[in-house]
């Protein structure tokens, strides 16, 4: 975030309307666009992402890399400041999606970095009480991570749910009998992916997770290498599962769990939230 207020980029062109109060019982303000574009338009969705209103009246949120700030209509200033780890009083159904980061080194990475969201305690929490919901009544004896940010939420999961937990690793890293099987991932990068060999036994009913689903081709693989051993893959937990062809196949074929609200799939699909006013006629709709 820019050291001193003057550092933001407050042009005539950036959308400065504001919302009314709804039966919804959700005021919608949209932000100021100012330089990180992609975390504003996140940012707005849920304006109780990293704070509250410490003032009455309109003010407008403005997100940024970092952390997010409030810029009340009429003044140049920042007039409050709010630590991304901070949590909201009242949480929205996946208000932590706000706190996602945007993709800052080009087309070589990932869209965007889901794994900010990990550093809020309570965010974290929450994203996977949401993904477990739709197996509460399964019945799960491991939980399988994949490679490598799948490791980060799946062992989170396996600790909540009591269950052990398995690593599913890119090829050439395990010193132990392995079995392997060949993908492409997200990039269309062609590689190798590996799991040990004295774990999965017939029957063993296994939760794959992975952060994110893109074109499905690691899940895939992910799955493959289950199967391949007798294992049962009881089910898919990830934070998106965009709607591309592989992402659908696993959908069809795989009891899965997602955090994302079907009135913003199709924008995670287009990899921008474009729309700057989709909350605002959200919130209208409802009335």
């Amino acid at each position: 975030m820019p050291a001193t207020p003057g550092s933001w980029n407050l042009s005539s062109s950036c959308p400065s309307f504001f919302g009314k109060s709804t039966t919804c019982g959700v005021e919608f303000v949209p932000p100021i666009i100012v330089q990180d574009r992609f975390s504003l338009r996140l940012g707005y969705l849920y304006r109780r992402a990293v704070g509250k209103q410490l003032a009455s009246g309109d003010f407008i949120w403005v997100f940024c890399v970092n952390s997010a700030a409030v810029i009340m209509p009429g003044h140049d200033s920042i007039v409050a400041h709010f630590d991304i780890r901070k949590s909201p009083e009242k949480r929205d159904p996946g208000w932590y999606l706000a706190l996602m980061a945007p993709n800052e080194k080009g087309s070589d990475y990932a869209w965007l970095d889901p794994s900010r969201l990990y550093c809020n305690q309570q965010a974290l929490q929450d994203c996977i009480e949401d993904l477990l919901l739709p197996f509460t009544d399964d019945h799960i004896d491991l939980v399988a991570g994949i490679d490598a940010m799948g490791f980060i939420l799946g062992a989170a999961i396996a600790a909540h749910l009591g269950k052990g937990f398995l690593a599913i690793r890119k090829a050439g890293h395990l010193c132990v009998k392995t079995r392997s099987t060949n993908y492409a991932d997200y990039s269309g990068k062609e590689k190798v992916m590996e799991v040990r060999t004295d774990v999965i036994k017939t029957g063993l009913r296994i939760l794959l997770v992975d952060q994110w689903i893109e074109t499905g081709g690691t899940m895939k693989a992910a799955i493959k290498l289950v199967e391949e051993q007798g294992g049962i893959v009881a089910g898919v937990a990830t934070i998106c599962i965009e709607d591309s062809e592989g992402g659908k196949w696993v959908k069809k074929h795989y009891k899965c769990s997602d955090c994302v609200p079907e009135y913003l799939r199709s924008h995670f699909n287009n990899h921008v939230l474009e729309n700057v006013q989709l909350y605002y006629n959200q919130q209208n709709s409802c009335e």
